[in-house]
C-alpha cells in the first residue's frame, strides 16, 4: 500500500462505515439544518440511521439546508496528513452543485504554502452522492496498488465523466420552477399511473362538480410537455426489442 498520501472525501459521498474502514478514506462531514436543528453527517451513529432520519424528515416536509464545508475545516483535516509527511488527495462534490470544491482549493493553496514540499490535490468529482463515493473508492484501490496521488488524480479525471448519477424523489417539492420530470415506463399499467398522476398535477381544482366554488384550494403544479407518450421508432425497435413497450412522458413544473 502507498502510505505517502491520504484520501479525503466530503460526506456527500455517502460512504458506509465499512467502505470508509476498508478503503482508509477520511470523511469531512457537512453540517445540515433540519427544521432549525443542527445535524452532522457521521455523528457517531451508524450512517444508515442518520440518513434514514434525515431523508425521512425531508419526505415529511421538513425545512432543510446544507452549509458548505469551509476552507478552515478542510485545512484542519488535511493538515494532519501533511504534519505526518504525507500528501493529501481531496475528492469533493461537483463544483457545479456546491461551493465546497472552491473552499477545498483555498485550503490546499494555503497548506502547500505552509508545508513546502508537500502536495494537496483537490479533485472535482463532477458528481454528488454515491457517484462521488465510487470515485473515492477507485482512488483507494489505486492507492492500494501502489499508485501515487498524482496518478490517482489523473485516473479519476478519466473516470468522472464516464459515471452517471441518478436521483429519485417522492414529490415535486425539490424540483425548481421550470424544471422537468421525465418518467419512462415499460408496462401499460405503469404508464397509466404516470398519466393519471400528471393529469392530477396539471389540474387546478378537484372539487365535486356540483359545488359552485372551489373549496379544495388545489393549484396546478405542472404543464404536460408530451400530450402523448414518446415511443421508440421503427429502427430502435429492430435493434432493441424491449423498447417496443417503452413510453416516455415529460412534464414541467410551473410553480
Amino acid at each position: 500500500m502507498n502510505e505517502k498520501f491520504d484520501i479525503y472525501a466530503d460526506s456527500s459521498a455517502n460512504l458506509t462505515e465499512k467502505m470508509i474502514a476498508d478503503c482508509g478514506i477520511k470523511v469531512i462531514s457537512y453540517e445540515c439544518t433540519c427544521d432549525g436543528k443542527k445535524v452532522i453527517c457521521y455523528s457517531g451513529r451508524p450512517f444508515s440511521d442518520d440518513a434514514r432520519d434525515f431523508y425521512g424528515a425531508m419526505s415529511r416536509g421538513a425545512e432543510v439546508s446544507t452549509s458548505l464545508i469551509s476552507s478552515q475545516r478542510f485545512y484542519d483535516a488535511a493538515e494532519q496528513s501533511l504534519k505526518n509527511g504525507r500528501d493529501a488527495l481531496i475528492i469533493t462534490i461537483s463544483a457545479q452543485v456546491s461551493g465546497t470544491h472552491k473552499q477545498a482549493c483555498l485550503a490546499a493553496e494555503q497548506l502547500e504554502k505552509d508545508y513546502p514540499g508537500r502536495r494537496v490535490y483537490v479533485f472535482d468529482s463532477a458528481n454528488s452522492g454515491f457517484g462521488e463515493g465510487l470515485l473515492a473508492v477507485q482512488a483507494a484501490r489505486l492507492k492500494n496498488m501502489g499508485e501515487s496521488a498524482e496518478v490517482c488524480f489523473k485516473q479519476l479525471e478519466i473516470s468522472r465523466f464516464r459515471l452517471n448519477s441518478y436521483f429519485t424523489v417522492a414529490d415535486l417539492k425539490y424540483l425548481k420552477k421550470g424544471g422537468r420530470i421525465a418518467i419512462l415506463t415499460f408496462h401499460s399499467l405503469e404508464d397509466r399511473i404516470v398519466k393519471n398522476a400528471f393529469r392530477f398535477l396539471e389540474t387546478d381544482c378537484v372539487c365535486p362538480k356540483e359545488l359552485p366554488v372551489c373549496v379544495c384550494g388545489k393549484k396546478r403544479e405542472i404543464e404536460i410537455i408530451t400530450k402523448k407518450p414518446v415511443v421508440a421508432g421503427p429502427q430502435e425497435r429492430v435493434i432493441n426489442s424491449r423498447s417496443r413497450s417503452a413510453k416516455l412522458r415529460i412534464a414541467q413544473k410551473i410553480v
